[in-house]
């Protein structure tokens, strides 16, 4: 079982000079033998255990620079771990995750795991972890400063989502699906999208977000979750009451001219 011994050691050995090479090199004392045994992770002697079945071409290489090829290995036995072992991703996996966050970079486990689950081909372990981490990334207190480096980027985010629930019309809606737009729609009303909520204050300039949201709505039957968001909606102010009065006098003149 990977316990958090287990982590702390593999923390040291990937800030360590030792663990920037692919060789982690000998391992001196008993304690430290202990603990590479227990890491279960694999030596070039044991590379060969990497390509089992389940993963389609994957190789044991870091995805950024930032990442050395110990601590994938690492992240690929882990995963492997988990899908064998079901109940420990279940019962221990969001906690063994959050602690990996702490102790290492919280983007490069993420980075990982979304590169190596990309080639996994039990779809349904793949779905399960992604909501697993999705769950970890939007809710834990350890995730914050990623979570604050995701709202920075300058993407387009609001626009791919409206985008992605138009592809919804054309899947199956079932109540597995629904059961999941639900949780979506609790999520959206806890304190982390509180910046979120606050978004749509600015109507001009998140549309997007707003039909997102309007399209989960008409996803939903009626129930607690559609009154839910149906209330929030409500809340949404109209654009041309939200003028202040700097815009009206930054107003083109052409356009006063055309009043009568």
């Amino acid at each position: 079982m990977v316990i958090l011994k287990d982590l702390e050691v593999l923390a040291e050995i990937a800030s360590s000079p030792a663990g920037q090479t692919d060789d982690p090199g000998p391992l001196d004392g008993p304690d430290l033998q202990a603990s590479h045994s227990e890491l279960q992770v694999p030596t070039p002697g044991r590379a060969g255990l990497l390509n089992t079945s389940g993963t389609k071409g994957l190789e044991c290489s870091p995805s950024t620079p930032t990442m050395n090829s110990y601590f994938y290995k690492f992240m690929i036995n882990l995963l492997k771990r988990f899908s064998s072992e079901r109940k420990l991703l279940e019962v221990r996996g969001p906690f063994i995750i959050r602690q990996l966050c702490l102790l290492l970079n919280a983007e490069n486990i993420f980075h990982s795991m979304a590169d190596i689950l990309l080639r996994e081909e039990d779809l349904k372990f793949a779905s399960t972890m992604v909501h697993a981490l999705n769950t970890i990334l939007l809710t834990s207190t350890e995730l914050f400063q990623l979570r604050n480096q995701l709202k920075d980027l300058k993407t387009l985010n609001y626009r791919h989502a409206y985008d992605l629930i138009q592809k919804f019309g054309d899947l199956e809606v079932t109540v597995d699906f629904l059961a999941e737009v639900d949780k979506l729609v609790q999520l959206i009303e806890c304190p982390i999208f509180t910046y979120l909520r606050l978004q749509l204050l600015d109507v001009k300039n998140n549309p997007y977000l707003i039909k997102a949201l309007y399209g989960l709505l008409m996803l939903l039957p009626q129930s607690s979750a559609f009154q839910l968001l149906s209330h929030r909606l409500q809340c949404v102010p109209n654009p041309e009451l939200l003028q202040t009065e700097d815009s009206l006098k930054a107003a083109p003149k052409s356009q006063k001219a055309d009043s009568p």
